[in-house]
């Protein structure tokens, strides 16, 4: 199920919000852009020639960045997306917008296991064979940092656990930079610390369909 609403953002362009509603017990994960899309406004406009994004392609999908979980009662709250496009004609009332894409969707957390690697180490684990990127953790002046070569893990990974003499500290955040990522933890490595990966089990691709037609513009 859809629902939308229509806005200009910051950058130059329409960016149309969209809410997907998931089964209980899945999450959003991240956006598989559009294999097609038509979009035109009622002057005719084509909407699909928006601007290319920092790494050079063109991304008409972006997934909201926020929890997709109500803090205060715990309870599932509707993913969102943002599907962006161009700047319509001033003479437009109305635009219409078609594309078949995807969502990557996942399950309960389950938290696996890693080795305290210092060196690039590859991820042995069933569950983070399609993530495709070796790891190695740096600590410094109490805080530790896990490295993954290529951003791949974070449509996996939720977050990221340290325990240390019985004390868990999860990631603070992460960060992506040049195609790597890294993640967070204000806590020093130990002797007898253990790293845990909180992965969402059974990820999966489900197709998206887009169908807008008519919708008044802002």
């Amino acid at each position: 199920m859809l629902s939308f609403s229509s806005s200009t953002g910051e950058k130059p362009g329409l960016r149309v919000t969209l809410s997907v509603a998931l089964p209980a017990g899945l999450k959003l994960l991240g956006v598989v852009q559009p294999k097609s899309i038509t979009a035109k406004d009622s002057a005719g406009t084509d909407l699909t020639k928006i601007e290319k994004s920092f790494h050079g392609d063109l991304q008409f999908l972006e997934k909201d960045q926020f929890s997709s979980f109500d803090d205060d009662d715990k309870k599932a709250a509707p993913a969102k997306l943002t599907l962006i496009l161009a700047i319509p004609s001033r003479d437009a009332k109305t635009f219409s917008a078609t594309c078949e894409a995807g969502i990557l969707i996942g399950g309960p957390l389950k938290a696996i296991p890693i080795a305290p690697a210092k060196d690039w180490t590859a991820l042995t684990a069933p569950e983070l064979a399609g993530i495709g990127s070796r790891y190695k953790l740096t600590s410094k002046g109490g805080e530790t940092t896990l490295e993954f070569e290529n951003e791949t893990a974070k449509s996996v990974i939720e977050d990221v656990t340290i325990t240390t003499g019985g004390r868990a500290t999860k990631s603070s955040g992460w960060m992506s930079m040049n195609g790597a990522l890294s993640y967070t933890i204000e806590a020093p490595m130990a002797a007898d610390s253990k790293v845990a990966l909180n992965v969402h089990t059974g990820v999966r691709t489900a197709p998206l369909k887009i169908d807008l037609k008519d919708v008044k513009l802002p």
